[in-house]
């Protein structure tokens, strides 16, 4: 993380690419593995919301958002939805 904060990530490589990107959680393996820039995002699943650099977006299940790229307040709820 270069100038983000405040991000907390539990799993293998998760929220591993965040450039400036803050106040995100993330709870699973590869979760949130692409975001860079995205804001508030809550994410709970192996590969949730995956590529997307939008903000206040929260995915539950595995695969969960993985398609959002740079969408806003999504919730998924459902695995491999999205």
């Amino acid at each position: 993380n270069v100038s983000g904060d405040s991000n907390t990530a539990l799993g293998s490589s998760a929220l591993s690419s965040l450039n400036t990107a803050s106040n995100n959680i993330g709870i699973g393996f590869l979760c949130g593995s692409g975001i860079t820039s995205g804001l508030n995002n809550i994410l709970l699943g192996n590969n949730s919301l995956g590529n997307c650099n939008g903000d206040f977006n929260t995915c539950i299940g595995e695969n969960s958002g993985n398609s959002l790229t740079t969408t806003d307040s999504n919730n998924t709820l459902i695995n491999s939805l999205g």
